[in-house]
Order: C-alpha cells, then structure tokens, then sequence
C-alpha cells in the first residue's frame, strides 16, 4: 500500500490523503510467474502504451532468477588438430580462455552485455602455433534465447487521474496481453492485444538480429473503434559499429487508430487563463467556462500521427571524448508539429572530471532553441564540484554547485550548495544537509530567492515489527533481514560493509537487501563478550521479493563455559590434540600448554581424555563470573 498524506493540501490547502497503489502480489521462482492483484500497470511493447489499471494481473518475471540468462549470448566453435588453448578476444580483450582436445570445439555463451561487432578466436597448440578466424556476433537485451517466453496478462477497471484522485477507475472493464517468444537466438516474435466494449487492438512484430549488421524491429497493429478503423506501422534500427552507436524508429498512425490509453482516459482540456489541465466534466462545470470559451485547446489522446527518432553517438579522436547527435518528429495530429534537432560534446578532463556542451532547437518553433554547457570535477571524500552556463529564448543563466551525497552506511552524512543566477533576475541559492542513522534518514535545506527564505525538513525511514521486536529503520523498498547476534554492540555486516549496530537486545536491522539475489550477512565478532559461543559468523540468504528473514548466528553467552588447564600426574600439561569429553557429554580438544575450552559445565565436573596409554580423568568444581573468562586449573588428569 502506498499512499501520500499531508497537513497542507495542494488543492484544498487542509489535511489530506491520497492513496497511490493498493496491490498484493505473490511470486513462484520456480515458474519465474508473478501474480498481482489491485493496482497494477499492464505490459507492454516498445510500440504499445501500458496503462494503470485495478483489476488482476499474471506476469513473467525474470527478476526472480537472476542466474537466468535470457538473452542470446554468441557462440564460437572450430576444431583443434591437437590439443591446444582457445581465447576469444572481443573488442580486443580477452574474454575467455579455455583448454580444449583434438577436434572440434565449442564455447557457448561468451559474457558480452550488447552490441555487435566481430570476434577473434585464437586457437594456440602446445608448440605454440596459432590459427586466428574472426566471426561476427550481436548481443541485445531486447532479443530472447530461443525457446524462451516472456509475457503479461491483466484484466481490470482503468485507473484515471492517477496522482490526483484516489479511486477514480473507468466503469469499463478491459483486458491486454503481452507476448515475446524466441523463435530462435537471432529472432524473437512478439504479439499485443487489448480490448474492452466496443473496441478491439491486436498487433503483430518482430526483432531480427543481423551479425555484423545490427538488430531490425518491425511490427503492425489495427484497431477497431466504434465501427472505425486504423492502423500503426512500427520500424526501428540498432546497430553499434566501429565505436559509432546508431539508433533510429519511425512509427506512423493512420485513420482512426485507437488504444487503450486513448478509449479509456477522459479527455483532457488546456485553458490558459485558469492555467490548469482539468477533466472534461470539471471544464463544463466550471464558472469559468463563458469566459474561456473558444480559448481552450484538447490535449491529444491518441497515438501520435508520426513519432521518429534517430541518435547517433561516436567517438571524436581529434579532440577526444564523444559527440551525440539526436533527431525527434513529433505529430499528434491536434496540437502541431515539432522537429527537434540536438548535439552534445562530452569528454573527460583532469583526473576523473568531464566536460559537457549540448545544443538544442526546434525547427518548427525557431524560438525554441538553447545550449548549456559545464564543467564536473570530483575531488576526496566524494565530493563533487561543478560548474555551468545555459541560454534560451528567456535569458542567460550560470549555475554553481558542490556536493557530497549520502551513503549506505550509518553515521554518513551529505550535503549540498547551489547557486543559480541569470536573466529575469533569476536567483535561488540552495543549502541542504543530510545525515543517515540506523534509524534512519534526516535532511534540512534552505532557500534563497527573490521572494524571501524559506526552509524544510524532512525524515525518512521504517518501522518494521520482525523477529521478535519493533525496529525504526531506514527506507525498506525490497527484502530486509533481522539480525540476531546475541549481544549489544556488535556490528553487523552487508556484503563486506558496516550496516548497522545491535542493539541492547543483540539485534539490528538490515534493510537493503536484494529479493532472489544471493546476500552476504557477516557480524563482526570483535566486540562480543569473552564468554560467547558462536556457530558462525557470516550466512549467505535468497529472501524473497519485500520479505522479511530473521538470520540467527546461534551465538550464546550463557554456555557454562571455561577453559581447563590439564596436566598430567607428574604435573607436565597434556599433549595438545588429545580429544576429551565432559560429564554432559560435550566433546572437547587439548590445545596448547594442555588448555581445554569445555562448554555445558556444571558446579561439580568430571572429564575424561583419552590418551595413548589410555584414558585418564579429571575432577574440578565451576562457579560462572558475569561475562568474564573462567579459567580453572591447573587440574590434574589421572
């Protein structure tokens, strides 16, 4: 559940509430399937547009496995005369190096996150003679390994005015599927429909990853819509070759083409002289309406007619760094057109700073157009200064800004000053301050502006009921653990890092960890008492998605315990290594100079060790001293 409640309300100005998303979920690995009802958000396509809807939703999550891989990794293969080593070199680092027999051979899923571009496979033999073939290959995220499906269901209500009510659903029921299937490694198939009273959508695509060319889209979909009719045309490029990056969509819309966002979603209305977007009955209802009538303006609901777009990103070796360039056409058929053209040129200076340019300008509104440019240079501690200036159709304007950003661990702090100053007597100067508990978050900042100084606060955290108490922590947005380290002060460790404290019970909270992942929990056994006991001190867990684990590292300070020194009858300590065990039956080991760690003691003991020249037995009588070491003996064993 989620949910925003405030004292001063933006649109009343009094206490309100506004609930977000109201959704229970649950999540079989096993099926990589997860389940949700209540608020949700249906899947999607590249060229589809999901929508809020409460209702009832059947997904593949692939976040459950993360082990899994899912998309098509390349695969190299030849044959060996003899027996010999094979390393695969791509973008001229060596990837994998691998032994192999006489004959053919074969490597599969050599780890290349994206892109295309060739291989170079060296075969090398004892003599050291080598056989060197290129091959070609793609990698994109948005291709699945054959035989493997990804897909979304949902049927509900549309949620509307998401953000701004709190239970505003569409009394139409519809419904929407999503489905991607690899057909094979260098082409996935995907399909689309969604329908509600009266309307209909289906489409079919297609991805095709071409070696050494790049990765094709395609796909068509038609819509139904009160006896009308329409269609969408989707056509896209990808391709990343000789260190030049392009990508490149065109998607067209004809007729009366419609979705689900479009049917659904009430029509929305600009005015400028209230200054608001307000929905189609609040517009009529309006006292305002004789004033601005014929003076406002429908904003569009459908998909646009024409949406293009091409990037284009390289390396500049003359003067290094890289430039990107990017186009964007957009028309919706109601409001105009736009062509956007923009550039940038980034490139890294000093140590580990950059520096950045871009410009942009709109074609069709020749006033539309500006160019910002800066400099960031990090130093110690984290901090990071920068440095800028921009300008537009309202001015010039130079900002100044230095930070230090929070980190995971407790007792870290941050904070930040910026100043921006330009046209329009523009100024606003910013202060802020945060600190991180393991209680949690807290922060303060203060600004400066033509209008005066004004200030905030701002707490965030959790309060979490778990493993027998009430923890306040910070932030929780997936799985968290309990901790039971069995004395105060001990601190405890998430991957190698301070994370927090146990408290006067011996727990603490760790509120980070990663659901269906592998997480390393560690306690730092320095600060616990002398006479503690502890089965272990580090446990790796998979807790499942916004769930809870309790991780008891059994240690325990009421274990009788004491350390035994042991000789023999002629006063000389037992021999190390010799095995023993008490009168309750708890084993034990002689270690050096004849001490013995003997747990489970009670006020009259007898332990027996057994020696080559047989056993012998000790008698000794034990009296607990709070948490300090007992240490009993000499005692002799006859």
């Amino acid at each position: 559940q989620t949910a925003i409640v405030t004292s001063n309300s933006l649109d009343t100005g009094s206490a309100a509430a506004l609930r977000l998303d109201s959704t229970w979920s649950y999540s079989e690995p096993d099926t990589i399937i997860t389940y949700r009802a209540g608020d949700t958000i249906s899947g999607g396509l590249t060229w589809t547009r999901p929508i809020r809807l409460g209702g009832f939703q059947v997904q593949r999550n692939f976040a459950l496995r993360p082990d899994l891989v899912t998309l098509p990794l390349p695969n190299v293969s030849g044959s060996a005369a003899v027996p010999s080593t094979v390393d695969v070199y791509v973008n001229n680092v060596r990837t994998i190096s691998q032994d192999v027999s006489s004959g053919p051979f074969r490597i599969s899923n050599i780890p290349i996150f994206t892109g295309d571009g060739e291989a170079r496979v060296v075969v090398r033999d004892a003599s050291g003679r080598e056989t060197e073939t290129t091959l070609p290959f793609i990698v994109s995220s948005k291709l699945l390994r054959q035989g493997l499906s990804d897909y979304s269901i949902e049927a509900g209500f549309p949620r509307l005015f998401y953000g701004n009510q709190s239970d505003d659903y569409s009394k139409r029921p519809v419904g929407s599927a999503s489905v991607r299937y690899g057909l094979s490694d260098p082409v996935t198939l995907e399909a689309h429909g969604e329908g509600a009273a009266g309307f209909g959508n289906a489409g079919f695509g297609a991805l095709y990853g071409v070696k050494t060319l790049g990765l094709f889209s395609a796909a068509v979909s038609g819509s139904w819509y009160k006896g009308s009719m329409g269609a969408q045309p989707y056509l896209a490029f990808e391709t990343q070759l000789f260190g030049m990056s392009l990508n490149a969509s065109t998607q067209r819309t004809f007729a009366n083409y419609n979705d689900l966002a479009s049917v659904t979603a009430q029509p929305l209305f600009l005015s400028p002289q209230i200054n608001q977007v307000a929905s189609f009955q609040s517009f009529i209802n309006s006292t305002a309406l004789p004033n601005i009538l014929g003076l406002t303006q429908a904003v569009s609901l459908k998909p646009a007619r024409a949406l293009d777009r091409i990037s284009i990103g390289m390396p500049a070796p003359l003067v290094g760094g890289s430039i990107n360039l990017g186009y964007a056409h957009v028309d919706d058929g109601l409001i105009g057109r736009s062509q956007i053209v923009s550039a940038s040129y980034t490139r890294p200076i000093l140590e580990n700073g950059s520096f950045y340019v871009t410009a942009y300008g709109d074609l069709d509104h020749r006033k539309n157009a500006g160019i910002f440019a800066g400099i960031s240079v990090p130093f110690g501690d984290d901090i990071t200064a920068s440095v800028g200036a921009s300008r537009d159709q309202n001015g010039t304007y130079m900002a100044a800004d230095i930070s230090k950003p929070l980190t995971e661990e407790p007792g870290s702090y941050g904070w930040r000053l910026r100043d921006v100053e330009g046209g329009g007597d523009l100024m606003q100067r910013t202060a802020s301050l945060g600190y991180r508990a393991n209680e949690g978050q807290a922060q303060v900042s203060a600004t400066q502006s033509k209008a005066g100084v004004n200030g905030s606060a701002q707490l965030d955290g959790a309060v979490v009921a778990a493993g027998g108490g009430v923890f306040i922590t910070n932030r929780i947005d997936d799985a968290f653990a309990v901790v039971d380290a069995g004395a105060p002060n001990v601190d405890v460790l998430y991957e190698n890092r301070v994370v927090a404290q146990t408290n006067g019970a011996g727990k603490a909270i760790v509120p980070t960890l990663r659901a269906y992942q592998s997480n390393k929990l560690s306690i730092d056994p320095r600060n616990l008492p002398v006479n503690a006991s502890i089965d272990t001190t580090q446990e790796v867990l998979k807790p499942q998605d916004r769930a809870g684990v309790v991780v008891d590292f059994g240690i325990r300070t009421d274990m009788h315990s004491a350390i035994v020194i042991l000789h023999d009858h002629d006063g000389h300590p037992l021999q190390a290594g010799l095995r023993g065990s008490s009168g309750a039956g708890k084993e034990f080991f002689v270690g050096h100079m004849g001490r013995a760690y003997i747990v489970d003691l009670a006020s009259r003991n007898v332990v027996t060790v057994r020696r080559p020249d047989g056993a012998c037995r000790a008698a000794f009588d034990y009296a607990p001293r709070g948490d300090r070491q007992v240490v009993i003996g000499p005692v002799t064993c006859q």
